[in-house]
């Protein structure tokens, strides 16, 4: 589903794995390759930070009237602020924090009970830059776009609490219940850790196009997606050639694999 965001990054910034400026925040973001990914503890712990921070909570919480002074930004740090009382929440506020620091290596980050702090050493000086309630909602959509979050949740994956209402213990309780982003971290750890879908995709390009899988790992998530979709693509097509060729009737047609990927998602 493609999303009209207020702060639309450039689609060569994000296929040539440049930095992407957040300057309402006056800091640079560094999009991390699938190795760092790996560093960083793999795809659970990845897409769960993804899914903490990009979670539109407020159209997930069902059946309450939540004041519309309320925004994702409280909700978010309601969650975040039980960490020390809750080891689901900490394991979640663990790979929030790993994220940040994954894609701001140059910054020291503080998280506060209002705020999230970037600080910035220049010289001497250590220049705060301050995430809050008027900078997350754009913290959202750059994520979703440098990481291709609609792509990789097409088809659900990115979950719902589904809070019954908000009071931060009570999103705590509906955490504690989820087993679909908490299952990573404790029962099903062990699988999780044995299985990558980006381990995947690297390793069907590896073969299918003869490339060095080192050389793949460097790849950013937008590098990776694209070039999987399109050999897919170019796959499919020259199948639907051949069978043609060999007088296969009533060949579906495919689209040209020529045509531009939308990082967006499949839909």
């Amino acid at each position: 589903m493609k999303q009209n965001f207020l702060k639309k990054i450039n689609y060569l910034t994000l296929s040539t794995k440049a930095d992407i400026p957040f300057e309402e925040l006056g800091i640079v973001f560094s999009q991390p390759s699938i190795k760092d990914i790996g560093m960083m503890g793999g795809d659970g712990k990845f897409l769960a930070a993804c899914q903490a921070i990009t979670r539109d909570y407020k159209k997930k919480i069902q059946g309450e009237n939540l004041s519309d002074d309320i925004t994702n930004f409280d909700i978010f740090m309601s969650i975040i602020n039980k960490r020390n009382e809750d080891t689901n929440v900490n394991q979640i506020f663990n790979a929030v924090s790993s994220l940040l620091f994954l894609i701001c290596p140059k910054y020291e980050i503080i998280f506060q009970e209002r705020c999230i702090i970037f600080f910035e050493q220049a010289g001497e000086n250590r220049i705060p830059h301050i995430l809050d309630v008027r900078t997350f909602d754009l913290l959202r959509e750059i994520l979703i776009q440098m990481f291709c979050l609609d792509w990789l949740f097409a088809d659900g994956a990115s979950g719902d609490y589904n809070p019954s209402d908000f009071r931060a213990e009570a999103i705590a309780e509906k955490l504690r219940a989820r087993r679909e982003i908490l299952s990573k971290y404790k029962a099903e750890r062990e699988d999780i850790e044995t299985k990558s879908m980006f381990s995947l995709y690297q390793s069907i390009l590896s073969v299918g196009l003869g490339k060095d899988m080192n050389m793949l790992a460097e790849y950013s998530i937008p590098q990776l997606m694209v070039e999987f979709e399109r050999y897919m693509k170019k796959n499919n097509f020259d199948y639907t050639f051949q069978a043609k060729m060999a007088g296969a009737k009533n060949v579906k047609e495919t689209d040209s694999w020529l045509e531009e990927i939308s990082l967006s998602g499949k839909k």
